[in-house]
This record gives structure tokens, C-alpha cells and sequence, in this order.
């Protein structure tokens, strides 16, 4: 009976035995074991030693590779891990051929001579030191490491890792997890011992599949370790993300061209109060100098110029309630254009006329646009042959403008060029830096600049109060035809409230160029608000053109951060043959 027993016990050893031999050569090639040592320095930097048996069974092979991520994601933000190769070396210290290379956000070590093919089991050990690896938090710090990686091509049979402090610590301060797996799982078979004060081991309790990999998480105290200061560690982001100092640089780049190219020239360095438009301007030429471009602010000024100058008249028409603004203004057409006009005048006047004699504001709409471009590039022909810019100022505008936008329709490919969103991000960022430099790059000449002070002076004289005006020396007499002559030039400086408060007293009659609501008070202030009404609804005209058809056609804590994983933290990757 003892006999049997012990036979029976034999044949099932033999058979387990013979299953696992099997097993092993159905492999065709697997890690028998794969062995790592981390020696964890004061700075927070780490010496890994991987000790990888492998057999190659009978296929002949070269060595083996191993490839170790460096690049990661922490916060949608790029973060690159140091890791350097010391050396490759076998079972005994010798040294072993190899060549790194980086590829893909890997680094990759090939081991082996190419001219010579070997066979059956090879110990590899692979020597190398990483930096940037630790994760600090306010109570502890971390070593969240993916110790064999999930992207072996072979079966690892047998898997550990031992772990060890620059010092000492009590055991109850140590905090250990581990997992095993495919990248994910959430599985726990595996170990952890504690060795000694300052070191600690895990080992898998099972083998591992294609893919599949051991992973652990250590914890320890506060200032065991060196954290990084915040400059060490702000240089750090800056090298790992190096598109976001794209648009400081061409920050930079703009401003000065800016400064060189694009800074108005120095006046005269004086405002002082003049009593007309400088240099016999329009009201058009005063608000493009202001703001060196032609808007519509500018354009109904002229209008309301011309009408001053008895080219057109302009009345309230349509239901007309008291106290509220008219439905709508006409224009009527009381001048034939004469060569007297500017170009930009008889552009305007052709726009709102055409062959008729009257329009009204209404009316403008979806017709009116057309002439726009036009009236703004004879504007700024004139602006520029008086010698108060070197250059079209819209032109240089639009340059930089351009510019800016295709730098940002360009953003999304930059993804595929740089290999992160952050690229496109950068990119965009560098593009609104133009757009928004664009703004400011038109110039003036020293003409232009010096002009420019005698309309800040004009500006001055229209919004000054009664007693402010009586300090000026020779200031001239106060008419109602003054009242009328100036209003378009305060309205393009932003003051015509203030210029007509200076008339609110004397300017009782409506011009024979204004027909406004009959029963109603007349003054300079009524005046003034509903030509800046009209203003407003003429504006909104100008722009609006017909509608068209359109058819539609990495590494949180393992232990406060919602848990670790198999292949999380740093470290991993893979490896095979070849």
C-alpha cells in the first residue's frame, strides 16, 4: 500500500513536471526570471539594476532588446524622465555590446553582436540611473515604478524587485502595494517584504502572459528624499515642454520690431490748445491719424461734414413720437460732387446717392458695403501722400494680422509635427501674439507724429469747460457757425457732448442742413445726440451686406489618488529578441 502511494505520487510529479517543460518549450522563447534593484539616492535620483534571464530556447537569435519609456503626460503637460544607460553586463561583470537609441518617447537598448547568433538561456544585466522619477505630495513621497513593463513579446515566468532608502526608517512609516497584470489590471498577486530598515522587496506569485507585467507602488516620510526646488523644477517643465517658449520668443521678436519698425516717432513733446483742424484736416483724416485706421465713426463724421458744407441736408423721417429717436433719417442730395471733394468724399457721396437725389438710412443697407473698401483705400492714399505715414497703415496691419491667423490654422498639424497637443496649443498662443501685435504695428512718420500732438491740442479746446475756455490766450469768439463747423471734428474725438455743452446757451435754431421733429426745443445738445444717433443707425447700414444661402453640410499617487495599477507610475515598457 506504501508502495502505491509513493508511486502514484511519482507519476503525478512526472507529470506536472513534463506539463511545465512543455509549457515552457510551447513558450519558444520566455524571461525565466526577471530580477530589478533600485538604489534610491538623497537627490531623489535612482540607480535601477535589471537582471533579465532569458532563453532563446533552440532559435537562434542576436540578443535581446529593451526599451524604457522616458516621455509621459502629468496635467496635459509634457514630463521627461532622465534615464541614462551605465552598462550592459552578463552573469559574471562581463561587459556586453549594446547601442541606445531614442525613438518614439522610448529609450531603446539593443544588446548583442550582429555577426554572432546565439541560443538557449543568456543573462543580460542592464545598468542605468533615472532622475525625475519621484512623486512628491504633501504628507509623503513615492516611487510608483512599472518594474518589468507590459510590452514583452515572451512569457516572464518568475518577477521581483527590492527597493532601498539612503536611510533608515521604521516600518510602520513604509507604504507598499503592488500589482500584476495586463496595463490596468487591478489585480494583486504579488508580495512585499520588508527587509530592513532602508529596503524592501516584492516578487510576483504567478507567472505572467504576453503583455502582462509586475508593478509596485513604495511610500516613505517626508525628507528622506531631496525634493527639487521650484526652480529646478520650473527649468525642468520649460525643457520638456519647450513649444510654450515659442510665443515668449516671438513675443519678443515682435516687440521689437515694434520699438524698431513700428513705435511712432517723437514729437514735439507739447499740447497745447489750437483753435482748428490742424494742416486744414477733415474730420475723416483727424480720426484716422487718432487711431490710425479708417472706421465708420470716421465716415459719418464725413457725412455730417458735408451736410456742414452744403452738400446734403438731413432729416427725420417716418413715425416721429416726442422724446424718442425717428425711425429714420433721409439724405438728401443738395450739391452735385465737385472737385473740390477729396476722394474718399465723392466715394462716400456716390455710395449713399448713386443716380438718385435722396436715400435714407435704411435704405443703405445691403448696398452701401460695396463702397467701403473703396472709400478706405482712398483714405488712406491721402493719409500717406500728406506724409503722415510711411506706409499704408491698414497694409501693415493686415501683414501682421495675416500672419497671426495662419499661424493658428496651422496649430492642429503642429500636433503631428512636435507630437503633442501642447505644440498646438503653443502655436495658437504665438499666432493670437501676432495678431494682437498687429494692432500696434502701423506708424506714423515724424509728420504724422507731430500732427498727431496739434489734434490732442484741438481735442482740448472742443471739451473744455466755459471758465477752462476764457484762460486761453486769442481763443476765438463763439458762433453758431463755429458750433456747426467743428461738431463733426469733436464727434470723431469722442467730445461732441462736451462742445456742445460750450453752446448750450446761444445755439437755439436748427441749420438749414438739419430738419428735426417740428414742436420740439432746439439746441446744441439735441443737435448733437440725435446726429450721433443717426451716427449709430448709419453704421449698422453700412456694414450689412445680403445674407447668403448656406447648406450645413501618469502618475497620481498609488496610495491618496484613487489607487494604482498594473503598467501606471514610470518605468516599464518592454522588450524581445532579435
Amino acid at each position: 500500500m506504501r508502495k502505491a502511494a509513493i508511486f502514484s505520487i511519482f507519476l503525478i510529479s512526472c507529470f506536472f513536471i513534463s506539463q511545465q517543460t512543455h509549457a515552457q518549450a510551447d513558450f519558444d522563447e520566455y524571461i525565466t526570471d526577471f530580477s530589478a534593484d533600485i538604489v534610491i539616492n538623497e537627490d531623489s535620483s535612482f540607480v535601477v539594476t535589471e537582471t533579465i534571464i532569458y532563453d532563446f530556447n533552440d532559435n537562434e537569435r542576436r540578443g535581446i532588446y529593451r526599451y524604457l519609456p522616458y516621455k509621459y503626460e502629468r496635467k496635459g503637460t509634457k514630463y521627461n524622465v532622465r534615464i541614462d544607460v551605465l552598462e550592459v553586463a552578463d552573469e559574471k561583470g562581463q561587459a556586453m555590446p549594446y547601442v541606445v537609441s531614442k525613438s518614439g518617447g522610448y529609450i531603446n537598448v539593443k544588446i548583442g553582436d550582429s555577426d554572432i547568433y546565439i541560443s538557449g538561456e543568456h543573462t543580460y544585466v542592464i545598468t542605468y540611473s533615472v532622475s525625475r522619477a519621484i512623486n512628491y505630495f504633501d504628507k509623503h513621497d513615492e516611487l510608483y515604478w512599472n518594474v518589468t513593463g507590459t510590452d514583452w513579446e515572451v512569457h516572464i515566468l518568475e518577477a521581483s524587485i527590492s527597493i532601498s532608502l539612503p536611510q533608515a526608517i521604521n516600518q510602520e512609516e513604509w507604504q507598499l502595494k503592488c500589482y500584476t497584470g495586463y496595463f490596468g489590471s487591478e489585480e494583486e498577486e504579488c508580495k512585499s517584504s520588508y527587509e530592513s530598515g532602508s529596503s524592501v522587496s516584492f516578487s510576483s506569485l504567478r507567472e505572467f502572459n504576453w503583455h502582462e507585467g509586475l508593478t509596485v507602488i513604495v511610500g516613505w516620510p517626508k525628507d528622506v528624499v531631496i525634493e527639487p526646488d521650484s526652480r529646478q523644477q520650473f527649468g525642468w517643465f520649460i525643457i520638456d515642454n519647450w513649444p510654450l517658449v515659442i510665443p515668449v520668443i516671438i513675443f519678443f521678436v515682435l516687440f521689437y520690431l515694434w520699438y524698431t519698425r513700428g513705435r511712432d516717432p517723437k514729437g514735439r513733446g507739447t499740447v497745447i490748445p489750437i483753435y482748428e483742424s490742424p494742416d486744414n484736416l477733415t474730420a475723416g483724416e483727424v480720426g484716422t491719424l487718432v487711431d490710425e485706421k479708417v472706421d465708420l465713426k470716421d465716415i459719418s463724421a464725413t457725412i455730417i461734414q458735408l451736410a456742414v458744407n452744403g452738400y446734403l441736408k438731413i432729416k427725420e423721417v417716418g413715425k416721429i413720437e416726442k422724446g424718442k429717436k425717428p425711425e429714420d433719417y433721409e439724405l438728401i442730395k443738395l450739391r452735385e460732387v465737385d472737385g473740390s471733394l477729396k476722394p474718399y468724399q465723392r466715394e462716400i457721396m456716390k455710395g449713399i446717392f448713386g443716380e438718385d437725389q435722396s436715400k435714407t438710412i435704411s435704405s443703405l443697407k445691403n448696398k452701401f458695403y460695396i463702397h467701403l473698401k473703396k472709400i478706405k483705400k482712398d483714405m488712406y492714399e491721402l493719409v500717406v501722400s500728406k506724409g503722415y505715414f510711411p506706409t499704408n497703415p491698414e497694409k501693415v496691419r493686415q501683414l501682421y494680422l495675416t500672419i497671426g491667423i495662419i499661424i493658428i490654422f496651422f496649430g492642429p498639424f503642429a500636433i503631428g509635427f512636435m507630437g503633442h497637443v501642447l505644440a498646438a496649443f503653443a502655436v495658437g498662443i504665438t499666432g493670437a501674439v501676432a495678431i494682437v501685435f498687429s494692432f500696434f504695428m502701423p506708424r506714423k512718420t515724424k509728420k504724422g507724429a507731430e500732427t498727431l500732438e496739434l489734434i490732442n491740442g484741438f481735442k482740448w479746446f472742443l471739451s473744455v469747460t466755459e471758465k477752462e475756455r476764457l484762460k486761453f490766450h486769442n481763443a476765438p469768439e463763439k458762433t453758431p457757425q463755429q458750433f456747426e463747423e467743428l461738431l463733426a471734428y469733436a464727434m470723431v474725438l469722442g467730445v461732441e457732448n462736451e462742445w456742445a455743452k460750450q453752446f448750450s446757451d446761444m445755439y437755439l435754431t436748427p441749420p438749414e442742413w438739419y430738419e428735426g421733429q417740428t414742436g420740439t426745443a432746439f439746441g446744441a445738445w439735441y443737435l448733437a445726440s440725435a446726429l450721433s444717433t443717426m451716427s449709430t443707425d448709419m453704421n449698422k447700414s453700412m456694414v450689412v451686406a445680403p445674407s447668403r444661402s448656406s447648406t450645413a453640410g501618469f502618475g497620481g499617487s498609488g496610495f491618496s489618488s484613487g489607487g494604482g495599477f498594473s503598467g501606471g507610475g514610470f518605468g516599464g515598457g518592454g522588450g524581445g529578441s532579435w
